[in-house]
């Protein structure tokens, strides 16, 4: 059986492939509430298993996947585990800067988890300074939303946090771990709670005033217990439609980008 999985290679496997000159794809993810019914692991089980998928398309190798990032806005809901911006710059860094080492050229990041992204845009800055090489990140459920948009029935109001897509991906990719007993209702996407003479967008983490958002330093537990928006109403059908989707994207982005000459200088 063919392996995919850096860490499942011996050293004398790992030197034949780097030979080769594969796409490195890297799944990033975070440990955190996702509603009352949606697994704490939804961003990293997402991002682990979109790579997996991917990889056997297009031939890529797979590191270990990240669980952990950037989550102190989820704070205050039990599982929830965060790591420091610093943290995760140094760790993606240091892993890039291996893989460099080893000898890989075109890495792939798969980051599920949109607070992650100025982390990573600051290791791979580091890493363009010290190579002169840049990479594609890819936001998987930025992806599955694009798509979802085909097969849900009012898309606008279920595409959000503890909601659409990962309520489907999920019923899909772990139906064993979806609480849907616990499914629950929490504030609508454009709802607003008035705070003194401002009204605050609990979706938008701001004030709302004139049609523009000023961003208040709150977390999601202090205006939204149930740790969600709206009401998901998911089915594993339409996850699996989804998730098929992303496949096939991830899949021809590396193919593709393997032929890019992605050193550029510093």
């Amino acid at each position: 059986m063919k392996k995919y999985y850096l860490s499942h290679m011996t050293w004398v496997e790992a030197e034949e492939v780097i030979k080769q000159d594969p796409v490195v794809l890297v799944p990033i993810g975070t440990t955190e509430c996702q509603g009352k019914h949606l697994p704490l692991g939804y961003d990293h089980i997402v991002a682990q298993r979109l790579c997996e998928e991917a990889a056997v398309k297009c031939d890529a190798v797979i590191v270990p996947v990240i669980p952990y990032g950037e989550s102190q806005k989820l704070w205050g809901f039990p599982g929830t585990v965060t790591i420091s911006a610093e943290t995760l710059t140094a760790l993606l860094f240091d892993i890039t800067d291996s893989l460099l080492k080893l000898g890989f050229t075109h890495i792939v990041f798969v980051n599920n988890h949109d607070p992650n992204k100025p982390p990573l845009d600051a290791a791979l800055a580091k890493i363009r300074d010290k190579y002169g090489r840049v990479f594609p990140a890819l936001w998987p459920t930025e992806l599955a939303r694009v798509f979802a948009r085909k097969y849900l029935d009012n898309p606008a109001e279920k595409l959000m946090h503890g909601n659409e897509p990962g309520t489907s991906l999920c019923m899909y990719l772990c139906p064993e771990w979806v609480r849907t007993d616990l499914i629950e209702s929490g504030r609508e996407l454009n709802e607003t709670v008035r705070l003194g003479e401002l009204d605050f967008s609990p979706s938008g983490f701001g004030f709302m005033l004139n049609g523009l958002k000023t961003p208040y330093g709150i977390r999601l537990h202090d205006y939204c217990p149930q740790g969600c928006f709206g009401k998901a109403d998911g089915s594993a059908e339409i996850g699996k439609k989804v998730f098929d989707d992303m496949v096939d994207y991830l899949a021809e982005l590396a193919a593709k980008f393997r032929t890019v000459d992605n050193l550029l200088g510093q």
